[in-house]
């Protein structure tokens, strides 16, 4: 399995992650709505992997996409907790059936930790999806003190 960051001729194949990604939780969508958020989704990722806002590192298989997770960087005002104004979010981890396990994630997991380390992030939060519930909450995952 290889591991490398994503280019914008990746696009295609993050799309279709994204939309496996989110039918887990909702895959009654219909093919309108599908086809709707894959030109939203092609205009986001073409916009911000160039603008360095999002980091997708990919896993390949034999030349093929098979997984990849991604980091989003967001900029807020300084509040009392934290001074610098960027903070990271971890999202769409993914792969397909078959590639899935604990040593892919981690060293997905570990390529944006150390995206964030470089950029000195001073807050990454993950989102906990509850699959089936329709509801998501942040949770800190790191936090510099």
């Amino acid at each position: 399995m290889d591991l490398r960051l994503a280019v914008k001729e990746d696009i295609p194949n993050l799309i279709k992650m994204r939309v496996e990604y989110l039918k887990v939780e909702k895959p009654e969508v219909n093919a309108l709505k599908e086809g709707l958020l894959a030109l939203s989704l092609g205009n986001y990722f073409m916009r911000h992997l160039s603008t360095g806002d999002l980091v997708c590192w990919v896993a390949e298989f034999e030349g093929r996409m098979v997984g990849g997770a991604g980091i989003c960087f967001n900029h807020y005002p300084p509040n009392f907790e934290s001074m610098e104004e960027e903070m990271a979010q971890l999202i769409n981890f993914f792969a397909e059936p078959g590639y899935r396990n604990d040593e892919l994630e981690q060293q997905l997991f570990a390529r944006l930790l150390e995206e964030a380390g470089r950029r000195n992030v001073s807050l990454i939060t993950v989102q906990d999806v509850e699959i089936g519930k329709g509801g998501n909450r942040n949770f800190v995952l790191y936090r510099k003190v």
